[in-house]
């Protein structure tokens, strides 16, 4: 087990559902022994969700299907809500290009 105790983590407990609270981030792959230590054996449970930035092959092993879901936060995945301030538009994939003709223009002089 990877983690070193620094965090607190607490579960709270509401009408079946199992939901653990970090006070900060931490890396939560390889961490089944935190499930164990309050008492959740995880192959049990129908759902498992973790808010994490991938899924970890021990992750992938466990589950019979896995989603992505794209959230706000440090590496926004959802292209379109980026507030891009120094990007020439349009440009694929963020803008629908189908008609788009370009104008040439001279980049450097020989």
């Amino acid at each position: 087990m990877n983690y070193d105790g620094s965090t607190d983590i607490v579960l709270f407990k509401s009408n079946g559902i199992n939901i653990f609270i970090a006070s900060k981030r931490f890396a939560v792959a390889g961490e089944w022994e935190l499930f164990e230590k309050f008492g959740i054996d995880v192959n049990s449970q129908k759902v498992v969700a973790i808010k994490c930035g991938y899924l970890s092959d021990e992750f992938k092993s466990m589950a019979s299907e896995s989603y992505f879901a794209l959230t706000n936060g440090f590496t926004n995945q959802n292209l379109e809500q980026i507030n891009y301030t120094r990007l020439t538009r349009p440009i694929y994939p963020l803008d629908d290009i189908t008609s788009f003709i370009p104008e040439p223009r001279i980049i450097k002089k020989p």
